[in-house]
């Protein structure tokens, strides 16, 4: 993201002290998008995928148990 700013942003206008001078557009995106955890760490992402899948599994070796139990 700095890398962004600093890309669409002329350095002399940092240190100006004015928002409306150095206006970022990518800024509500970027804070949009990090507001999700899921999208801001790749770790939390897998986690989160991990725990959704054990979850399934879970359900179907109960499926499965259910139905061995029933013959």
């Amino acid at each position: 993201m700095l890398d962004d700013f600093a890309a669409r942003v002329e350095s002399s206008l940092w240190t100006e002290g004015n928002a409306a001078c150095a206006a970022y557009s990518g800024l509500e995106a970027s804070l949009a998008k990090y507001q999700n955890p899921r999208e801001a760490d790749a770790l939390t992402k897998v986690q989160e995928e991990l725990d959704e899948t054990k979850i399934i599994l879970v359900i179907q070796v109960l499926q499965l148990e259910s139905s061995l139990n029933f013959f």
